[in-house]
């Protein structure tokens, strides 16, 4: 007899503690380190060598909607969201 496998059968397990649904998303630490802590979610012990971690679609959401907030507080205060790269006129300023 051949199974199928299905698609929760290939994806990891989500990372925070205390939920085993699959995952959606691979996200960074470094970058999304704030939000987990202002969600009071905790992940799961992972190596300090892993820099990514895997998250469900309930959790993701959560992170996300707490991300948005956290940059519309950033773009007030600096005038810039943390994520965007510099734009590329002020890399040719020197040049000419």
């Amino acid at each position: 007899m051949d199974f199928k496998k299905t698609a929760s059968a290939k994806k990891p397990a989500c990372d925070i503690m205390g939920c085993n649904k699959p995952s959606i998303h691979s996200l960074s630490k470094s970058f999304y380190s704030t939000s987990l802590t202002s969600a009071n979610l905790k992940l799961r012990k992972l190596n300090d060598k892993v820099k990514k971690f895997n998250i469900c679609k309930e959790h993701y959401q959560i992170i996300k909607n707490i991300r948005k907030k956290e940059d519309k507080k950033q773009f007030k205060v600096y005038g810039i969201p943390s994520n965007t790269p510099k734009p590329r006129s002020q890399y040719r300023q020197n040049i000419f």
